[in-house]
């Protein structure tokens, strides 16, 4: 039992850097998205309207991924203050702590709201 259970805290330490990498590319995205050089090199050898097209579907992705991104945000920062009161009500103990993991962990899609498939 002991042995089982140490070995899914192994795996789930091995995926533990997801929780930092996702939050540092957000904000990268967010800042300077419309200025990454993806596809350029590509785009240079398409015809003209090929091109437009492909570089406007390109600023219309950065469009949507960075209202995403800003929405994910605000359902983090809405869940910890949520978490954070609802705690503090009932009084439990470390209700700040507790409801800034719960905020920070919402932010990730995967680890927010925990999948009833989750292995």
């Amino acid at each position: 039992m002991r042995k089982r259970a140490g070995v899914r805290v192994a795996e789930s330490a091995r995926q533990i850097w997801v929780l930092f990498l996702v939050p540092i590319l957000a904000i990268f995205f967010l800042r300077d998205g419309a200025n990454f050089p993806w596809g350029s090199d590509f785009a240079g050898t398409l015809p003209l309207p090929t091109r437009i097209s492909c570089r406007t579907c390109s600023s219309d992705l950065n469009q949507m991924l960075a209202h995403f991104i800003r929405a994910q945000l605000t359902l983090a920062g809405l869940s910890m203050v949520a978490y954070a009161s609802f705690l503090g009500i009932l009084r439990v103990p470390y209700a700040m702590v507790l409801g800034t993991a719960g905020g920070v962990l919402e932010f990730v899609p995967v680890v927010g709201p925990w999948s009833p498939d989750w292995p």
